[in-house]
């Protein structure tokens, strides 16, 4: 069975177990039959690192967008996100949305305010 993983941040596991190689660790997972994986983005900030990684890797594909609770950073438009979209590489839109888990009312409010 091919196993994809749907929710991953690749660009944030430490090689270290892996000899520093992403080689190596994406070696692993094929042995483990996890043959794809969606590098999810959470911020703009590191969107040219996880597209870096799906460019150089051909079983790593990637999203784009802002985590709900990141509050630091850049608020992209619509425009913006749909722009970094246009590659073959990135085949969602994400983290993007509403996340309730960890947040006070106040949060909330800023992130369906955000949301629209």
């Amino acid at each position: 069975m091919k196993i994809i993983d749907s929710h991953c941040h690749i660009d944030r596991v430490d090689l270290d177990q892996f000899g520093g190689s992403m080689e190596s660790m994406l070696a692993h997972a094929k042995d483990l039959s996890v043959a794809e994986f969606l590098c999810v983005c959470i911020d703009l900030e590191h969107f040219d690192d996880v597209f870096s990684l799906a460019k150089a890797h051909h079983q790593i594909y990637a999203s784009v967008g802002v985590h709900p609770v990141e509050q630091e950073g850049k608020d992209p438009s619509v425009e913006e996100l749909l722009t970094l979209a246009d590659h073959e590489k990135i085949i969602a839109i994400g983290e993007t949305g509403l996340d309730y888990f960890h947040v006070k009312k106040d949060t909330a409010d800023w992130q369906r305010e955000r949301f629209r």
